[in-house]
Parts: C-alpha cells; structure tokens; sequence
C-alpha cells in the first residue's frame, strides 16, 4: 500500500512540475515575443539617440522622410546606415536570458550607472524603445538589457556599430551636385558640356578634339565627390580657393571652392546650397585640378587610336 501512495505522491509531483511549466514558459514567450528584443513598429521609429560610456551623445531625426543630424547644424545624415542600425537592433534576437538578477546587469555593464551604449528609440518624440548594451560574450555579441526590465540577453551586435561621432553619420554624398551633369567648368580655365552624349571643350582650335576619356572621367569625379566629414576650421575670410569648378544639371549651378589650409594637407570644400564646409582627401581635390590641356587631343592623335575599319570586301 505505501508503495501506491509514493508511486502516486511522485506521479502527482510529476504533473505539478509539467503544469508549472506549461504556465511559466509561455509567460516568458510572451514577454520576448518570441524572440524579438524590440516589440515595437520599426517603420514608425523617427528619433535615435546615442549615448557612450564617457556621456558623449549622438541625435539622429526624421524628417521629411530624410534623416538629419539636429545637434551638427541639421546637416544630412546617412540614411542607409541609420536603417541598417535600426535593422540590426529590431532583427536581434533574445529567446531566452542569460540573466536575470541585479547584479548580474552591473556585471554586464548594462544598468543606468554602468553601460557602453545607451540607446533610445523614438517616435513622435516620445521613447518607445530603451536599450542598454554592455560587455562582450563573444565576436559581434553584446550583453542588451530593456530598461523596463531585467532580463539581459545576447544579441549580435556590436558596440562600435552605434558610435557617436557626428562623422561617422554624415551623409558623405552631401556635396554632390543635384542631378545628372551636363556641364563642368574651371573659370578662366576651361568649359565642358556635353552634347549629344559627347564632351565639347569650348574654344578649341583647328585640328582639336575634346579628350573624352579625360573629360568623363573629370565629370565622373565631380558627381561622385564624398567629404570624409565635418571641416574643424572653416578656412580664413581672406583666403583664396586653390580651385574653383561649376558644375551644370538640370537643377541648376553647383559652385564648388576647394581650399588646403598647409602644403600637403587635406583640403576644406564648399558647395554653393550646400551651409558648411568640409573635409576632402587631398587625393581626390587635386585629382580635380585639370589643366585645359588634359582635355585637349589633336585630330590627329584621335584618328591614330580609332578603331581600324574593316575593309571592304570585293
């Protein structure tokens, strides 16, 4: 008899523990939503802000549909990289904690006082979304912690992913002319535009041709120009461009001024529509600097490299 009454002491424990579990796990399903740290509309998010370990702070708006930087004089950001930010963190997943006690967030450096990237989603300036991320678990891990609660996960992600540097952000495009260019020209130097598909170099000479090659080339340059960043000094009142170009679209005229502080350095621009001035690899500024006769080829020289003509046949 007393054997009945344990086998069914262990049988009723054994049901108590299963219907333990079934009530407690799908808890824990709900809370992650199965998996997704962030259980909110990414497509509504139009706020990021970032803070790093040291207190410096990053703020990135919408507006209009186009990302900003609001604290670096509203300059443009870099939307694809704000997406691929807001990709990564709605894309992470977090089944289950690695932790779930106070003093493991502090180990993991994930609480309020103690934390290497603080970040908050928001939308209509309200914040939606409060992440701490902290130390490392392995390669492109990061220990993350909601602020509303306690639970720490291990999420891919990495913490140099979510900088705060405003360079870091800036669309590097920003200085681009507005639309295809069908004119390029260095003031009292030399003009380009181009006619049916072809360069013309004004004021050539008998016997001249436009170097196509050279000129789309040129072109090719000048709207694809990236800027590494933000100029830390704007050049002097009284100092004088080591270049100038316009470049012509359909939008209008685009008038570029390249400045280089020191021999050898790199070189400070700016765009007419464009407040600001910015930082451009000496490299790619004197890749620009064209002399007219870079762009000139003699009759001659473009009938010796044309395509032979087949001859004809008898």
């Amino acid at each position: 008899m007393n054997r009945h009454v344990k086998a069914l002491t262990l049988l009723l424990a054994a049901q108590l523990i299963v219907l333990v579990g079934v009530l407690w796990w799908p808890s824990r399903d709900v809370e992650s939503d199965s998996g997704a740290l962030l259980n909110i509309d990414q497509a509504k998010v139009d706020g990021v802000l970032i803070e790093d370990e040291t207190g410096a702070k990053l703020n990135l708006q919408q507006r209009e549909g186009v990302w900003i930087l609001p604290d670096a004089g509203n300059l443009p950001a870099d939307g694809e990289k704000v997406v691929a930010l807001l990709k990564k963190l709605f894309d992470a997943s977090a089944p289950w904690p690695v932790a779930t006690s106070a003093e493991s967030a502090r180990r993991f450096e994930v609480t309020p006082e103690k934390f290497q990237r603080h970040i908050q989603l928001r939308i209509a300036d309200a914040v939606t979304g409060d992440i701490y991320l902290g130390t490392s678990p392995g390669f492109r891990k990061v220990h993350a912690r909601l602020a509303e609660a306690d639970d720490v996960y291990a999420i891919e992600f990495a913490n140099f992913e979510a900088t705060t540097r405003p360079d870091d952000w800036l669309d590097k495009s920003l200085l681009q002319p507005e639309g295809d260019v069908v004119g390029l020209s260095r003031p009292q130097f030399w003009s380009l535009t181009q006619t049916d598909g072809a360069w013309q170099l004004a004021g050539l000479d008998a016997g001249e041709t436009t170097q196509q090659d050279a000129a789309k080339d040129l072109v090719n340059k000048v709207a694809n120009l990236r800027v590494m960043g933000v100029a830390e000094v704007p050049p002097a009142s009284d100092s004088q461009p080591a270049l100038t170009l316009t470049a012509r679209t359909a939008s209008g005229e685009f008038d570029y001024a390249f400045y280089q502080p020191q021999p050898k350095s790199d070189f400070v621009a700016h765009r007419s529509g464009q407040d600001g001035f910015f930082k451009v690899a000496a490299y790619i500024a004197e890749a620009l600097m064209v002399e007219r006769v870079d762009l000139v080829a003699s009759a001659q020289a473009a009938a010796s490299t044309a395509p032979e003509q087949p001859k004809p046949t008898k």
